[in-house]
């Protein structure tokens, strides 16, 4: 049976963003270091220039971005509580992008969403309904913007600055 959006038992019940989220992560752990490698290889084809702020071996990267998704998947929508602790980690996140000359831009936060839209499209397939997509869009764009917010709020010396090669 195809989902259409409700949770069993519950009639028309939209399901949380949560929820979706949950699900979401459940269909992509068997995949997920995989789906970081290709997130990442698709990257730097489509923005080069970002390449130079990784480190060689990305092997370390893609478990960490993992483990960010997974992260944030699992606190976005769940209570009170846990936006809080996404937001003060969210900051947090936010300001260290501070450290690059210039820092992490919405241009770059775009290409980011594109490309690992992509690949979750690719690698769920017809799994993704129109509401997994929706709340993918919400938390991905919540979590831009309080880490855009929190950039912005940062004032950082040359010195403390790591130069792009970009």
């Amino acid at each position: 049976m195809e989902h259409d959006g409700t949770r069993p038992g519950y009639g028309s019940v939209v399901p949380t963003d949560h929820e979706l989220l949950t699900q979401v992560l459940e269909w992509l752990a068997p995949a997920g270091p995989q789906a970081m490698h290709l997130f990442y290889g698709r990257l730097f084809e489509a923005a080069p220039e970002l390449r130079d702020l990784f480190p060689e071996r990305i092997e370390m990267q893609e478990e960490r971005l993992l483990s960010a998704i997974v992260h944030l998947f699992t606190l976005f929508d769940a209570g009170d509580d846990a936006m809080e602790q996404l937001n003060n980690e969210l900051a947090r996140f936010g300001r260290s992008h501070t450290r690059f000359d210039p820092p992490a831009t919405l241009k770059e936060y775009a290409a980011v969403k594109t490309v690992l839209f992509g690949v979750l499209t690719e690698m769920l397939g017809d799994k993704l309904t129109p509401q997994h997509s929706a709340a993918l869009v919400r938390c991905y764009e919540y979590a831009a913007g309080r880490m855009l917010a929190a950039q912005a709020t940062v004032k950082l010396t040359d010195r403390d600055r790591r130069r792009r090669t970009v």
